[in-house]
């Protein structure tokens, strides 16, 4: 094994197996994650290694191999560099002393009863944690070490026989930014039921499961795990020597936007307000393991390789993330009203997308086909799949000149209520289309659509010819009828002997009714009913539930019939992720993500990047488990630095590039099925401005987008253009080995996850007089004898840097049109400034100081004077080491200036 804190484990034979040892040392462990660079969408992450299979134990086809049945496509493997270990094998009083691998334990922290160094102790194998009240808690943080993404597992038992009167709570700790800030993954003893929560320590809960077969026992050793990413968390919790479960047993996510991006690891005993256990409980704990994870996806093939000989016997495999398999199904998802009117579990469901060549509309199993039949005088049409204009089904019929659709349920369904939805698109020449419901023993229910946009429902309950009118809606309900879609609903409840009405349109109750000493009988047909004239009534989507959805699910039916319109990009990723059982690391502030239009047929991959260029954020794979990682704009913003390093630091000299490659200084931004707006750059160094006369020339750039209005294109091709228009050189790649730099930068370089912040410190010895400062797009990572080389893919932080209203200066706006008004010696510490756009500096002498730049110089502004152009700084020189006389003309920029950012 070339590097002994390297753990690989794939899962086979229903465990997770630790394969390090398998690891050739010929070859390297090989991880790359994230794009190429700005414009590139990320790829699958892609981990590659080989494995020594010198008894065939890694050969798929192999009969005699410990894993034969079990190994294959798509196995699980995770990949993690172990940080921390300790199994206690030492004798330690008032304290844990220094685990075995990666740190010293940091105790006397708690509440409740006394708290005394003496609770805490190390013997016999294990450390304990003696709490002596209720409503008390111990712990032991992993001192100083800080992590971002975390995975941390521990073992531990506990001596009473239950837990009486309030729970018992061995907890793990993750990213403690403080004694008061801090996330836990706590498993919960009631009794002998056992549950695991998700939440931090003020209280919020992320999330949480109760176990049904995992029963507490006393002295029984449980091992609990735990990961944290981005704002994700997740836990599983098992008994020590069995099997790990494959996946989490609880996953939550906070949505709080926390300050805090790495912390401390910890251990965590807790004994709840009104425990009556013995006193005090002694918590064991044991193997305890932190790690931080580097890789996880799936297996993707399992080549051997051997020589002729049949000695040197290797697998050679690659694993990829998650988005390699369901990016591979070129399927798109059912359209949205498809899908969620599935998730309510309609008794009875026509969707009515029947194709073209229809002779019936398809049906829920057991239920009676949608038939079209002619109206009492013979008169009648249907064209199946005549519109396409709802977003949330792919097609539907239209019905004219009296045709109806029958829609029977094959009999009496039973149930004292029942709803029934549909989706009609009306028009004024579509007056007097009707749905008539006919019921088991009480006649006919007639909803009418009328030309002035009323409507009218009508009971039936002998004569046909004399309806009793029970719900009417006064124009102009449907707008009078502007030939768009609306959802129908009708609700009927029996209650104490009557029934009571509700009429619902678009999501919401617009007319109620209720007849006394009336029992309802359940729906035995609903007909669609086109009126009698040439023109045409569309209907989709009829659905009926004997037992009546929440009011939340039936206002959701009309959403998901525009597709979710309006959603934000955050939620869609959610929800798309959620419906297809895919497992998500939120980060970032998904609440003020953009507005989305309606999302389209389209597979899973499509329409989460659609999200992601909406947003601008970054969508990518997780590392901790396989899961999906999106970061929201707002969290690619103002990032601190995760590596801050010497420009000797470096293992490969960096090529800094300026170039065209992605240039863009016209930019057209289209919303599907919408407008467009186009933003230019017509002045400055990357301007439209022809090549020589102060600009580079015309590079345009197209982008379609999925917003919801035509008012959010501005906006981004603003930031697009922003994107295209940085002056500053690209740094493609930044290359370190962590074995040759300091153990603080050896650390943070694995802190740096996609959009991570690095910096470079200028030198002036290179001619680099500021400071560099990237994000971190993608990474390769490789693993090898001769040591961790990673090699970022960056682009610059400049566009990034966003302003942030009243942050105590540190935000400002840069000056488009200040130039020096003279000349300045080398040494001079006063500088004419004039305004060719009549825009003045602050002279407010609390904005002082902040920095300028003056043709690669940069000054400290310490005060300015002046009620009009030219206005005079005072400035400190040669703030960066560059030295040099000015002449008039050159142009005065703000350093660092901040963007204006989206949302």
């Amino acid at each position: 094994m070339f590097d002994p804190h390297l753990i690989v484990e794939t899962y086979l034979a229903g465990d997770w197996q630790d394969i390090s040892t398998y690891a050739r040392t010929a070859g390297s462990v090989t991880i790359v994650r994230g794009r190429k660079d700005e414009a590139k969408l990320a790829d699958p992450q892609e981990c590659r290694l080989t494995l020594d299979n010198s008894d065939g134990r890694f050969s798929v086809r192999n009969p005699t191999g410990p894993y034969f049945g079990s190994i294959g496509r798509n196995t699980p493997l995770r990949v993690s560099l172990q940080a921390a270990r300790d199994a206690f094998g030492r004798t330690v009083s008032s304290s844990w002393g220094t685990l075995d691998f990666g740190g010293t334990w940091n105790v006397g922290l708690g509440a409740g009863g006394t708290v005394a160094f003496s609770d805490w102790n190390v013997a016999a194998g294990v450390a304990t944690h003696s709490v002596p009240a209720a409503a008390a808690y111990r712990i032991s943080f992993l001192d100083v070490v800080q992590f971002a993404d975390v995975d941390i597992a521990a073992s531990f038992s506990l001596p009473v026989a239950s837990a009486t009167g309030g729970d018992l709570e061995p907890t793990l700790i993750l990213r403690a930014a403080s004694n008061t800030d801090y996330y836990m993954a706590r498993a919960r003893v009631n009794g002998t039921a056992f549950a695991l929560t998700l939440l931090h320590n003020d209280g919020t809960i992320l999330g949480s499961v109760i176990f049904g077969s995992l029963t507490y026992a006393a002295g029984t050793k449980y091992r609990i795990r735990a990961q944290i990413e981005g704002k994700t968390m997740r836990a599983k919790l098992w008994t020590a020597g069995t099997p790990e479960p494959l996946g989490w047993h609880v996953i939550g996510t906070d949505t709080v936007a926390r300050t805090a991006l790495t912390g401390e690891v910890g251990i965590r005993s807790g004994v709840a307000g009104g425990n009556s256990n013995t006193k005090p409980v002694v918590f064991s704990w044991d193997d305890v393991e932190v790690r931080t994870p580097r890789f996880a996806g799936e297996v993707v093939e399992w080549p051997n390789s051997f020589s002729l000989s049949g000695k040197d016997r290797t697998a050679s495999i690659t694993a990829s993330g998650l988005t390699r398999r369901i990016g591979a199904s070129s399927s798109p998802l059912r359209p949205t009203l498809d899908r969620y009117l599935a998730t309510l579990a309609p008794t009875c469901w026509w969707t009515l997308e029947d194709g073209k060549n229809a002779t019936a509309g398809a049906r829920t199993d057991g239920v009676s086909p949608a038939v079209f039949q002619l109206n009492s005088i013979g008169n009648g049409a249907i064209s199946w799949a005549a519109d396409t204009t709802l977003p949330g089904t792919l097609q539907a019929p239209q019905l004219s000149k009296g045709g109806g659709l029958w829609c029977g349920t094959n009999g009496d369904l039973g149930g004292t209520s029942w709803h029934i939805s549909w989706q009609q698109k009306t028009s004024a020449a579509a007056a007097g289309a009707q749905v008539l419901i006919g019921t088991f023993s009480i006649g006919v229910l007639l909803l009418t659509t009328f030309s002035d946009g009323s409507i009218e429902v009508d009971l039936t309950l002998g004569n046909p010819l004399s309806p009793t009118v029970l719900m009417t809606v006064a124009a102009p309900a449907l707008a009078t009828f502007d030939g768009q879609w609306w959802t129908f609903g009708l609700t009927a409840v029996m209650v104490s002997g009557r029934t009571d009405w509700a009429l619902w349109l678009n999501g919401n109750v617009v007319a109620t009714a209720s007849t006394a000493s009336f029992t309802i009988r359940s729906v035995a047909a609903v007909t669609l009913q086109s009126p009698v004239g040439s023109s045409g009534v569309e209907f989709a989507h009829l659905a009926i539930w004997n037992s009546v959805p929440s009011n939340t699910a039936l206002a959701t039916i009309r959403t998901a019939a525009l597709g979710y319109v309006g959603e934000s990009a955050g939620a869609r990723i959610v929800r798309l992720c959620s419906e297809q059982g895919v497992d998500l690391v939120q980060a970032g502030d998904y609440s003020a993500t953009g507005a989305m239009g309606p999302q389209l047929p389209g597979n899973l991959i499509a329409l989460l990047r659609e999200c992601a260029a909406v947003d601008l954020g970054t969508l990518a794979e997780a590392r901790g488990t396989s899961a999906l990682l999106y970061r929201a704009l707002s969290g690619r913003l103002n990032r601190p630095a995760a590596v801050s390093a010497a420009l000797t630091d470096l293992t490969a000299p960096p090529t800094p590039v300026d170039d065209d490659t992605y240039t863009a200084n016209d930019v057209v931004v289209t919303r599907v099925n919408g407008g467009s707006y186009e933003a230019t750059l017509t002045t400055g160094a990357l301007s439209t401005a022809a090549p020589g006369t102060g600009g580079v020339g015309k590079y345009e750039k197209n982008y379609t987008v999925n917003c919801a209005t035509d008012a959010q294109l501005p906006g981004l091709a603003g930031w697009l253009l922003g994107l295209g228009t940085v002056d500053q050189a690209r740094w493609p790649t930044l290359t370190f080995l962590r074995e040759a730099v300091s153990g603080t930068l050896a650390a943070a370089l694995l802190l740096a996850d996609l959009d991570g912040k690095v910096v470079v410190a200028g030198n002036a010895t290179y001619k680099l007089y500021d400071d560099v400062q990237q994000l971190v797009v993608g990474y390769t990572e490789t693993i090898a004898v001769d040591g961790h080389r990673i090699v970022f893919n960056c682009v610059p932080d400049e566009p990034y840097h966003v302003a942030v209203v009243d942050d105590a200066g540190v935000s400002r706006v840069d000056h488009a049109a200040a130039y020096t008004n003279g000349t300045l010696t080398t040494t001079a510490t006063s500088m004419a400034v004039k305004s060719l756009d009549g825009t003045l500096w602050t002279t407010d002498p609390a904005e002082f100081p902040f920095d300028v730049t003056v043709s690669g110089e940069r000054m400290t502004v310490t005060n300015c004077t002046g009620s009009s152009s030219p206005q005079t700084m005072t400035v400190t020189r040669s703030i960066n080491g560059v030295v040099k006389s000015h002449v008039a003309d050159e142009q005065v920029r703000l350093f660092r200036p901040c963007y204006v950012g989206l949302g």
